[in-house]
């Protein structure tokens, strides 16, 4: 007398259709995954249909799609506004989420300069902390502090097909590239 719990009856159908699943996996999380497998199979798939054209993403396509936008170049010009970087030519700056992993790039500034969309949008939201002398009402002067855009960054129109011919041209000139 076989007595197996509806978990291991799971585990074996999911095994059999080749569907993968974590060996920690409960029972209504594997049941969900076995029958939408076995929906998928009971679909037609003739041509007049649409539904392969409409097909969701999975989660390691959205992932990707995710990460390949975050990693994408955007072409812009870094205005520093901290005094204490006044001398500065550039700046490295590091960022990372579960998505891209760390991203470490260097950043000119003044300079147009090609940078991830990620280090790009965290250079739009970080602030600096400034002060300014305010007179109180009995004629006192004190400091109060404000918050400031950190940089001015402005996006700029991607290089064109001829400026990009340029460029490469330019750069085999001068041996830069291998």
């Amino acid at each position: 007398m076989s007595d197996k719990t509806e978990l291991e009856v799971l585990k074996e159908k999911a095994d059999k259709m080749g569907i993968k699943y974590h060996p920690n996996t409960g029972v209504d999380k594997l049941r969900e995954k076995v029958n939408a497998e076995l929906s998928d199979e009971k679909e037609p798939t003739t041509a007049t249909t649409n539904k392969s054209s409409k097909k969701e993403l999975t989660e390691a396509q959205k992932r990707a799609q995710k990460k390949k936008d975050a990693l994408a170049l955007v072409r812009v010009e870094v205005d520093c506004k901290d005094p204490n970087k006044k001398d500065w030519e550039g700046e490295f700056f590091t960022v990372s989420n579960s998505v891209t992993g760390t991203v470490r790039k260097y950043v000119q500034f003044n300079t147009p300069w090609h940078i991830p969309r990620i280090i790009f949008n965290v250079l739009k939201d970080k602030k600096l902390q400034r002060f300014k002398s305010v007179k109180g009402k009995e004629g006192t002067t004190t400091r109060e502090s404000y918050l400031t855009n950190a940089y001015s960054v402005i996006e700029l129109e991607p290089l064109t097909d001829k400026e990009l011919k340029e460029l490469a041209d330019d750069q085999r000139a001068r041996n830069a590239i291998d």
